[in-house]
This record gives structure tokens, sequence and C-alpha cells, in this order.
């Protein structure tokens, strides 16, 4: 069993966008803390399998398949697998998030 403090873990730019903490990646999951400062965002792209994002802080929007959906605090969204999807800090906030995909492929 192990036990990490995410804040401890440091912060990389990400290629798409924003930045993250890889928290956990085995075959069987891949837990991502992604942050995007006010007017930042993640460039459009999909994934081979359903991806969960979590917020923990700020508000934003995710924009799947060209629809725009508010996002918030103690909110949990899904986006379906093979789908365009982009994030964007667009509310004035840090949008600070948890990316959760499983499988990892």
């Amino acid at each position: 069993m192990d036990s990490i403090f995410i804040k401890e873990i440091p912060l990389e730019a990400t290629p798409l966008g924003g930045n993250a903490r890889l928290l956990i990646s085995n075959p069987h999951l891949r837990l991502v803390n992604l942050i995007l400062a006010p007017g930042e965002k993640v460039l459009s792209h999909s994934a081979p399998v359903e991806v969960v994002f979590m917020v923990t802080e700020g508000q934003g929007s995710v924009i799947v398949a060209h629809e725009k959906h508010e996002i918030m605090p103690g909110q949990i969204f899904t986006c379906p697998a093979d789908l365009e999807r982009e994030l964007v800090a667009d509310s004035g906030t840090t949008l600070n998030l948890l990316v959760i995909r499983t499988p990892n492929l």
C-alpha cells in the first residue's frame, strides 16, 4: 500500500496544454492531477477509453464533440471513448482537476 501527497509531486508541462502531476500509471489505471491557469486550455484530442474528470477547484469548460459543458468544484464529468475533447479554464479561475482513465490505454 502506498501513500502520497499530491502537492509533493512536481508539476510538469503537458504537450497539449496545462501542467500536470502523474499520480498513478499502471495498465489498469492512469490518474493525473491537471491544472489550468485562467485562460489556459488543453488542445482538442481523443482517447481510446472513457475518461473521467473530477473537478477539485475552480471552474471551466469541457468541450466534447463541439458541445460545451460548464464544470465546477465537486462535479464529475465523463467523456466517452474516441470523442474529441478539450478543456478550458475560461471562468477567470485556475481549474484543478483529477483525470481518471481506466484501463490505461
